[in-house]
């Protein structure tokens, strides 16, 4: 294996002027340097026109400014100048404002308002307008207060040099406001004559540019097909997230191998519940979490082979040697010793499991594309029996593998052909000892395969894209079927369980709505299970407060057993908690499992929440629940989930034996 051109470790960086164009590419290569050259020469004129504009626009806003402090100027002047007239005459001291010089006033005081809008003189501008507004006054004052002896009129002395002062210092200040635009307007000359050098330079040094461009592209043009066949045997063989080598490099040293009879081994490593992370958390968190692992599977394998990134959340290591001296076991052992330790993506720590599956060349198979579908099955069985494993390839996957393939395509038939059927378990008020509502649980038994469970066709469903399809006809029977039964049960719920997929549907809401309308079931008579890691979806709140507001019921599922946040019990109040039946299968033989139903009861109880206990199979078991507090219970106990026909009768059974139960109620004792 050639070590070195095939390592894990990152390749070097290129030079950011190294061709990547495609094969063939090489005038489109050219062409896009020449329009950079072009553009870096319009980038200078571009840079010319800007700053004439912005001085021009900065020259004009400061001679507006000016010839608005001109206008007041005359303003004042003509006003002073027409109110001492009026003490010449008998007239009595005219009054000095009439209302368009008024009117030209304002208009300019606005003017300069908005000029000066958070520059320094903006202060002066309201000060001087309310000095104006005050000997506008003084002068209207001493007109009225005036006195004619004489053919002569006589005015109060003290307010007549008051206005005088005024004016004086009002002239004051619109002199230094005047003084300030001049200084601008001959900055911004200065300024002008200094952008004409600049201009010229950038002018110049842009077109030095853009010529130098040009060259390079053409001679960058005919070495462009040696460094593009460099840059794609490079990018064929890295993974772009990880920059671990890919599949290509794989299949090759992998047929290499087989061509020299070198033993070697695959490990398909697939992370698990990678898809509950992605949605939970995003996208970006999902690739943080893929280069960490990528790194710590490098520094495991080491010199002895290579890791390679093989897909989506897949990786592959290739091992050399797998039995000299223990070297695989010590693998594996070092890949669980580096997930032990947790990935911290930004304030969420999580722990990374894993499904592993071995192959071997020669023992496992005689060829390259044979060991790696080989890895991959085993990789798929570990995952069947619980993830976080590790699985050596046995000849009997095969045959589990091809009853896969076999089960994706009758059930897509069974979907077509409507073999689908919902059984209803009751779920039971220990409180009250009556049936409060039914929980519909999907069945499937096809005609060529037999009984075939929900915890092996619902993945699959999942997995090939039908989830949503069959989801909504569980969705519409279930609702209509709870609508027929509300004739003589109208206190009767229907529970329908909902997979993350749905509910990340950005339709869903709309989905539900169809089928109460469809069916005419009252909102409050459907409650839609949801798991603990659907809530952590992106958009799940919204849609799940949306459903809230069409009056449908919530329970959170398997409580305690996803990716719990205690945050979004707080963000989104659902109605139930369902207890999962694994906590109660260990009651009378499992402390832990008994602790844990108390703490999930008294969180309930602080936060209001309903509880439902799934799984009671024993007497044992509902009286510990019912001891403490749960009132809602379902399992074998009380009864097997049954055909739609016989839940009436059910029913109403129960109800006519539901005083030999009482006793079992802690209240009645």
């Amino acid at each position: 294996m050639n070590s070195a051109l095939y390592s894990n470790n990152p390749r070097s960086g290129q030079r950011w002027w190294q061709p990547r164009a495609p094969r063939g590419a090489s005038l489109p290569a050219t062409m896009g340097l020449v329009l950079l050259g072009l553009a870096l020469f319009a980038g200078g004129l571009g840079y010319i026109v800007a700053s004439r504009e912005e001085v021009t626009a900065r020259r004009v806003h400061a001679l507006h400014a000016r010839n608005d402090i001109d206008l007041l100027q005359e303003l004042y002047l003509r006003t002073n100048a027409d109110f001492l007239q009026g003490f010449g005459t008998t007239r009595v001291a005219s009054f000095a404002w009439p209302v368009p010089r008024v009117g030209a006033a304002l208009a300019s005081f606005r003017r300069l308002e908005t000029s000066y809008a958070g520059a320094p003189g903006a202060a002066t501008i309201q000060v001087l307008r309310q000095e104006t507004a005050r000997w506008a006054w003084l002068l209207a004052d001493i007109t009225v207060s005036a006195q004619v002896a004489n053919g002569r009129a006589s005015v109060d002395t003290a307010k007549l040099l008051e206005a005088n002062r005024l004016l004086a210092r009002m002239e004051g200040q619109l002199t230094s406001l005047r003084d300030g635009q001049t200084h601008i307007l001959r900055s911004m000359a200065d300024t002008a004559s200094k952008h004409e050098a600049i201009e010229g330079a950038v002018l110049a040094l842009s077109g030095l540019l853009a010529c130098a461009l040009l060259s390079y592209a053409l001679i960058g043009r005919y070495r462009a097909r040696l460094e593009r066949h460099k840059v794609h045997l490079a990018a064929a063989r890295r993974d772009a997230l990880t920059d671990l080598p890919n599949r290509v490099t794989l299949r090759e040293l992998m047929d290499q191998a087989v061509s020299r009879k070198e033993a070697f081994a695959l490990l398909f490593i697939d992370l698990d519940r990678f898809k509950d992370i992605n949605d939970s958390l995003g996208h970006g968190a999902g690739d943080r979490l893929l280069r960490e692992v990528a790194q710590r599977l490098a520094r495991c394998v080491g010199e002895h082979g290579l890791v390679t990134r093989y897909g989506g959340d897949e990786f592959v290591a290739m091992l050399h040697g797998p039995h000299e001296d223990g070297r695989l076991t010590e693998l594996l052992c070092r890949i669980a010793r580096a997930f032990e330790m947790p990935v911290q993506i930004d304030d969420v720590q999580l722990r990374v499991q894993s499904s592993i599956g071995v192959a071997c060349y020669p023992d496992d198979a005689s060829d390259a594309e044979s060991l790696l579908k080989h890895a991959d099955l085993a990789m798929y069985r570990a995952k069947a029996r619980g993830r976080d494993a590790v699985e050596r390839f046995n000849p009997s996957f095969a045959h589990a593998a091809d009853r896969r393939i076999k089960l994706s395509q009758r059930l897509r038939a069974a979907l077509e052909s409507n073999a689908f059927e919902i059984a209803y378990q009751p779920q039971i008020d220990v409180h009250t000892y009556e049936v409060t509502g039914v929980e519909a649980l999907l069945r499937w038994n096809d005609s060529e395969m037999g009984i075939v469970s929900p915890a092996t066709f619902i993945p699959i469903a999942e997995d090939i894209g039908l989830i949503g399809q069959l989801g909504e006809w569980v969705l519409h029977t279930a609702c209509k079927q709870a609508k027929y039964w509300s004739k003589s049960h109208p206190a009767l719920s229907v529970s329908v369980n909902v997979s993350p997929r749905q509910l990340g549907r950005g339709d869903f809401c709309e989905v539900v709505r169809r089928a109460l309308v469809a069916s005419g079931l009252a909102a409050d008579r459907l409650e839609l299970e949801i798991t603990e890691g659907a809530m952590l979806a992106p958009g799940a709140v919204s849609t799940l407060q949306a459903l809230k507001e069409l009056g449908v019921a919530i329970a959170i599922d398997d409580f305690g057993t996803g990716y719990s946040s205690l945050s979004y019990l707080r963000t989104f109040h659902a109605d139930r908690l369902k207890i999962d039946m694994s906590f109660i299968r260990g009651i009378g033989s499992n402390h832990a499992d008994e602790a844990i139903i108390r703490a999930i009861l008294a969180l309930a109880r602080r936060l209001d929440f309903e509880v439902v206990a799934e799984g009671v199979e024993r007497p044992d078991q509902l009286a510990f629940v019912a001891a403490d507090g749960c009132r809602f219970v379902q399992g074998y106990h009380f009864c097997a989930p049954l055909p739609a026909d016989d839940i009436p009768g059910y029913i109403g059974k129960f109800k006519s034996g539901q005083r030999t139960h009482a006793s079992l109620h802690p209240s009645a004792k």
